[in-house]
């Protein structure tokens, strides 16, 4: 068999996608624990780098771990049946012949290299977009803390023009906070919303009571320090312990000398220098709230508040359901020894607890209301729509990466051949122009619908949809039937942990698609379960 890894992991030979989907499933503890062995527990840059993010998004150094197991396997089994391995790593190369001596041909495509002057320009980029930032913020800081009030802060995110509006934390929440007058929400600004758009947002940041621009309290120092603390390459030298028998020093080392996550690790040091400004003011802080997803800004966020504030509660909200795709999202024994998470999680249904501490019993959980969810229980039943007929709809998660694959899949299917009307549903964070860009077959019969995300389920008869999106568990729960292709090794695998097993088929292969398009009868579950609901009194944590 021809295995080709620079493909998306459900294009894989099958053989050998069934051992590495098993692997990718089974390995995460050992891979967790042994970053945790790695990790340099009194560097805290060691913490924003790519290798200790467990981010498929940035790493590929879980990747290289399962398919180098999954070969194993093969050879350990006797099947020689590889005849030729196609990979995109020189440092992976190296393993597979020196290490591991294999002996089927390998054949390396062309890598993406980071060079010299490529390194360079993204430095200058982010350097200019941030040190405008810093500047803007100072001009137009009208927002100053008190420091008689002890203040609570929530971590957040911009969409949209209207500050009144967070598809984050609902309505809900908003209100309240207008109501507060020492609840302040502190937005991050991306060098991908747009240097334009960021510098509207700081202006209407500035002169709205419920937001505070946290540039205004950095300082020229610091903008400089959070620069200058990434360029540093300390780990050239370092020997990294062995996992499984394999020498992994050289793909970490690769990682750790590329900016491919500048924007975050920047982020991450002016989160933490944020909060040691605030101490050096003398601002008091009774609790702080962030949208905890465990990256690099997350973690300069709480380990600058249990540096510099002890005694604040710190909480991490997850706002969002299960996906375990993304190992980074539940924290390592090591992150909460150190401080770098949030010391109580926060998630939104009493069906994800355990999922939590998949890494780390230490850590708390704590079941508060889904805020962005709220709709699910006020939808009433009522005239249903009539349903588009031989209608699909393929609902997208968001990530450039899980939707093109996804699209990518279907197509191999040759469901846009048939005689269906295929519409597709965008996530807000994600156009679809952005998928149309990278893949140069997109059928011209895949429509998208500018229905609002309710009525779009209501008006199609098939749902197909995969990948990292709550979308999915908000269709099951609600009796809906959902096929869902199997991209990722955990696509529907992950719905059993959370005890669903109705109202959706996971579908293994492109060819099987078509004949997997029947609805079948369906259950509704316990919306409480996976959806809390807002109550006065589960809406105190978020303050008091």
């Amino acid at each position: 068999m021809i295995v080709d890894t620079t493909l998306s992991p459900s294009g894989y030979v099958l053989a050998f996608r069934k051992i590495y989907f098993q692997n990718y499933i089974k390995l995460r503890k050992k891979f967790t624990n042994w970053l945790d062995k790695n990790g340099d527990k009194k560097n805290f840059n060691w913490w924003l780098s790519i290798p200790a993010s467990r981010n498929l998004n940035l790493s590929k150094l879980y990747h290289y771990f399962c398919i180098i197991e999954s070969i194993k396997s093969i050879k350990k089994a006797d099947r020689e049946d590889i005849k030729e391995f196609i990979i995109d790593n020189n440092n992976l190369r190296e393993i597979l012949i020196k290490q591991l001596k294999c002996n089927f041909l390998i054949t390396l495509r062309e890598e993406r290299k980071d060079y010299f002057f490529i390194k360079f320009y993204q430095i200058i980029k982010h350097f200019i977009f941030y040190f405008i930032i810093f500047l803007f913020s100072k001009i137009f800081n009208s927002q100053r803390l008190n420091k008689k009030k002890k203040y609570v802060f929530i971590d957040t995110f911009l969409d949209g023009n209207d500050l009144n509006k967070n598809r984050y934390y609902g309505d809900k929440l908003l209100e309240i906070v207008k109501k507060k007058n020492n609840v302040l929400f502190v937005p991050s600004f991306f060098i991908g919303m747009g240097f334009i758009n960021v510098l509207k947002k700081i202006f209407q940041c500035s002169f709205n009571d419920h937001y505070l621009v946290k540039e205004s309290y950095l300082r020229l120092d610091d903008m400089y320090k959070s620069f200058v603390s990434l360029t540093k390459n300390e780990y050239q030298n370092k020997k990294y312990q062995m996992l499984n028998n394999v020498d992994y020093s050289k793909i970490i080392y690769e990682e750790l000398k590329s900016y491919k996550n500048l924007a975050g690790q920047i982020e991450g040091w002016q989160n933490y220098l944020f909060f040691k400004n605030l101490k050096l003011n003398n601002i008091s802080l009774k609790k702080t709230i962030n949208w905890f997803e465990n990256q690099s800004l997350d973690k300069g966020w709480n380990f600058g508040v249990q540096t510099f504030f002890p005694n604040a509660s710190c909480y991490g909200y997850q706002g969002f359901t299960y996906f375990p795709q993304y190992m980074c999202l539940n924290p390592s024994t090591l992150e909460y020894d150190l401080k770098i998470v949030p010391h109580t999680i926060l998630t939104i249904g009493k069906r994800f607890e355990n999922t939590k501490k998949e890494f780390c019993n230490k850590i708390k959980v704590k079941t508060v209301p889904a805020l962005s969810f709220q709709y699910l229980h006020k939808r009433k039943k009522k005239n249903k729509l009539n349903k588009i007929k031989d209608s699909i709809l393929i609902i997208l998660s968001g990530f450039l990466n899980d939707d093109v694959n996804l699209i990518r899949w279907i197509i191999k299917s040759k469901l846009h051949e048939k005689n269906y009307k295929i519409s597709i549903k965008e996530h807000p964070i994600l156009k679809i122009d952005k998928i149309r860009d990278i893949i140069s077959d997109f059928p011209k019969n895949f429509i998208t619908t500018k229905s609002n995300f309710t009525d779009a389920i209501d008006l199609h008869q098939i749902l197909i949809c995969a990948g990292a999106t709550s979308a999915l568990t908000e269709l099951i729960i609600q009796g809906k039937y959902c096929i869902i292709p199997r991209i990722n090794a955990f696509d529907g695998i992950s719905l059993k942990k959370l005890g669903m097993s109705k109202n959706f088929k996971i579908v293994e292969k492109p060819e099987e698609l078509i004949n997997s398009l029947k609805i079948k009868n369906c259950k509704q579950y316990r919306i409480n379960q996976f959806f809390n609901k807002v109550t006065k009194k589960n809406l105190d944590v978020f303050f008091r």
